[in-house]
Parts: C-alpha cells; structure tokens; sequence
C-alpha cells in the first residue's frame, strides 16, 4: 500500500496535466490504492482549487485596497480550500470525506466573498468570471466527493 501512495504522491504534486498517459505507471499505482474515479476527482480538484487562487492573484490589490478585511477572508477562504483537499488527499476515509465537506465549505466562502467584491464595485463581472467558472466546477466536485 505504501508503494501506492508515493506513486500517488508523485503523480498528485505535479503540476501540469493530469492526464494518465503522461503518466502512466503513477496513474496506474493510483487506481489501485482504491476507487480510480473518486480518487483521479480528488486530485484534480487540488489542481482546480490552485487555479482558483491564481485568478484571484491579480485582483486582491484591487479588493484589499477598498476592504483590506474582505481580502483577508477571501485569501483565508481559498487557501482553506486547497489546504483541506490537500489533507483529505492522504486521509483515512471518514477524514476525507470531513475534509472534502469542509473543504467545499471553503470554497463557497470564496465564492461568497467575491460576490461581495463585485457587489462593492470593487472589481467587475468580468474580472471575475474566471475565478467565479472554477469555484462552481470545484464546488460540484467537492460535493461529489464528500457524499
């Protein structure tokens, strides 16, 4: 089982695609750990959570500029996000589940935080459609696997 888990480890820390064909021996290791599909989800949304957090980069100088208080909680959110999914990742199965509940918590708190952003004027729709179109995609996953 250990020998599983680092071939996972290795395949989840990188940061490029995700597609079993770059990397097939770590995808392979990885199926057989257990269910290849929840699990593939689960590293994928840590992959989806870290672009989250790069589309908000450019727009917390805007935002903690107009509401240093709201950009804290926003940045606090998102990195909650990554940093629950990252430990459910290596968890005992009723952990994961917690995490990815918690986790998905997070991530809506995120989401919650940059309506309020847009709601000030602090940034536009536009600005924010990226973020906002993979926090819905993160949500949906982590709903998924947190059931």
């Amino acid at each position: 089982m250990l020998g599983g888990v680092q071939a996972a480890a290795g395949f989840a820390g990188a940061f490029g695609s995700l597609d079993t064909a770059c990397d097939a021996p770590a995808a392979e290791a990885l199926r057989r750990t257990s269910g290849a599909k929840g699990n593939l989800m689960a590293f994928e949304v840590e992959q989806f959570a870290l672009e989250v957090i790069t589309e908000l980069r450019p727009l917390m100088p805007r935002i903690r500029r107009h509401n240093r208080s709201l950009a804290d909680q926003l940045t606090r959110a998102a990195d909650s996000t990554v940093l629950n999914i990252c430990e459910a990742n290596y968890s005992d199965p009723g952990n994961r589940r917690a995490r990815f509940y918690t986790a998905a918590g997070s991530a809506n708190e995120t989401r919650g935080a940059l309506r309020v952003a847009r709601a000030w004027g602090y940034v536009s729709a536009e600005q924010a459609s990226g973020a906002e179109e993979l926090l819905e995609r993160v949500i949906r996953m982590l709903w998924k696997l947190s059931r």
